[in-house]
């Protein structure tokens, strides 16, 4: 039988040793024996979660590249470059029928480039700025070492 790793299993409070759908994890959860659906135990679970660890502090910029990348797919529809390759059956349990799912040509993504180009782009300059510091405070050394000798 295969569970969620979200709060059905949170809601039975009792150790899960199955196979979840989603990532696959065997891992028991021990830590989820004796687990309230008060709003405390919830934040508890999400950070003891083994899906994927994302940090708070990102999720405002990964908020970000996620609206770019959907808009960057309507982008495409609309001017016609992603066209249907295929279309998927498979069986709507709302709907009690087998239904079509569109499979699309993948998009350009020309804003990944944009800003893989962007970060390049400075990091090379952190890097000049570096050598040119790293110069700076060898001469500036070379010059105590020479007054002290003297």
């Amino acid at each position: 039988m295969y569970l969620f790793c979200d709060k059905r299993i949170m809601a039975t409070g009792r150790i899960v040793k199955r196979k979840c759908a989603l990532c696959n994890c065997s891992k028991s959860r021990n830590d989820m024996v004796f687990v309230s659906i008060k709003q405390e135990e919830k934040e508890k679970w999400v950070k003891i979660s083994d899906i994927r660890y994302l940090p708070k502090e990102t999720f405002l910029i990964r908020s970000k590249l996620a609206v770019l990348h959907w808009n960057c797919l309507q982008l495409g529809e609309l001017a016609g470059n992603r066209i249907e390759v295929r279309k998927v059956p498979y069986y709507c349990k709302t709907r009690k029928q087998v239904v079509q799912k569109t499979r699309k040509s993948p998009s350009d993504h020309q804003w990944r480039k944009d800003i893989m180009e962007i970060v390049f782009n400075n990091w090379d300059r952190e890097e000049e700025h570096f050598e040119e510091e790293v110069e700076a405070r060898a001469q500036v050394e070379e010059r105590l070492y020479a007054i002290d000798l003297q």
